[in-house]
């Protein structure tokens, strides 16, 4: 139910973070929430950048993770010093209708550029801590309780997006996936990693 996948290479993850420079990020401070965003990444430049991400996405093992039928739009977050989002978890349905069955976050800058800004995500008593180099995304059930840890110094960069998936239910979807990755090296399933406590 929790995979690490690459997507972008090094000229990739530049060509996205430049697609981003010079566009207005909306400061977000609620309660829980405070980060910079940029709703639908890619449409204020007519559309090019999330059509050559939605490539990028679909030529990677994204799709054979998420079993997808349909994709939400792109959201670009900086989470700067002090900034943070405490425990919650995603809408399960989209403002449109679209079913959210799976979660992705993309990573945009390596772990050494920022200190702080861990992606927790809870299983119960247990918690899963990730921080992936630029390129690298992490795939989860939406609805998944999670956070981003507070970012000390540095930048953290990410893109979000939600997919629903041919097979809702995540225990089924993780079966046919891990059927369909037998003896395939490239699946990168966290089952170990549930060993850390929050």
């Amino acid at each position: 139910m929790l995979y690490r996948t690459k997507i972008l290479n090094e000229s990739e993850v530049n060509r996205t973070l430049a697609s981003a420079v010079g566009a207005t990020l909306i400061k977000r401070n609620t309660p829980d929430k405070h980060c910079y965003e940029l709703l639908g990444y890619g449409s204020s430049l007519g559309g090019f950048a999330a059509e050559e991400l939605d490539y990028e996405v679909d030529a990677s093992d994204h799709q054979r993770l998420t079993l997808s039928n349909a994709r939400t739009g792109y959201t670009y977050k900086e989470y700067r010093a002090g900034q943070s989002y405490g425990w919650h978890s995603d809408e399960v349905v989209s403002s449109d209708g679209l079913r959210l069955d799976v979660s992705t976050t993309l990573f945009l800058n390596n772990p050494d550029e920022y200190d702080g800004g861990e992606l927790d995500l809870r299983f119960g008593d247990f918690c899963v801590s990730v921080k992936l180099p630029a390129g690298y995304a992490v795939i989860y059930p939406t609805g998944l309780l999670h956070r981003v840890q507070p970012v000390k110094s540095g930048i953290r960069k990410v893109i979000h997006w939600w997919d629903q998936s041919n097979i809702q239910n995540p225990f089924i979807r993780d079966s046919v996936i891990a059927l369909d990755a037998s003896g395939n090296e490239k699946t990168d399933l966290y089952i170990s990693q549930l060993e850390r406590f929050c």
